[in-house]
């Protein structure tokens, strides 16, 4: 009986061990939580209140720009006009201080274009030219003081009898200029 008895608390012990066990590691599992948390910088670029952080493109037509013509109606365009058209770049949504560049294709470049970019000029930052693209920085501190540099391009159709021909499709916005426009964070 004796032995019995050792058996049965042996059992008990057991048990109560075994429940015990359980008990605790589902209490030491229940006290771990945990949060993880990413102080990223955001990267959120506009152009003229367009985002192109995800590369949108914008054709850029006759309307974008402002034309001053004294040979033609007014509200119309043709050959021999000069005209303005001002890009606005908008970092304030940007953590970061970023390098970008302007790609200017226009008749220069590539004989089929009508457009030609006869001047590029930005008062609130310092614009480098290399050929054909437009560099500049913009620092976080400009960022920080809101700084969004709006640039402005001279534009010109040329009185050119080749761009004149009437087989030209003059409908076909990419006729006339292509503007790509790249930023990359600096420092990357």
């Amino acid at each position: 009986m004796k032995r019995k008895n050792i058996i049965i608390a042996i059992i008990f012990i057991v048990c109560i061990l075994y429940l015990w066990s359980k008990s605790s590691t589902a209490a030491f599992q229940s006290i771990l939580t945990g949060s993880v948390e990413g102080n990223i910088a955001d990267w959120s670029i506009k152009i003229d209140n367009k985002d192109v952080s995800t590369n949108i493109e914008k054709t850029i037509g006759i309307t974008d720009i402002t034309w001053n013509s004294t040979h033609t109606r007014n509200g119309k365009v043709s050959p021999g006009s000069i005209g303005t058209m001002k890009i606005k770049i908008d970092p304030s949504g940007t953590d970061v201080s970023l390098n970008f560049s302007l790609e200017i294709i226009d008749k220069t470049i590539d004989s089929e274009k009508i457009l030609e970019v006869t001047r590029l000029t930005s008062p609130d930052i310092t614009l480098t030219q290399n050929n054909n693209i437009y560099s500049a920085t913009l620092t976080k501190a400009q960022i920080n003081n809101e700084i969004s540099p709006t640039i402005t391009l001279e534009i010109e159709w040329t009185n050119d009898d080749n761009v004149n021909d009437l087989e030209k499709n003059l409908d076909n916005l990419n006729n006339y200029i292509e503007i790509k426009f790249i930023a990359e964070q600096l420092g990357a």
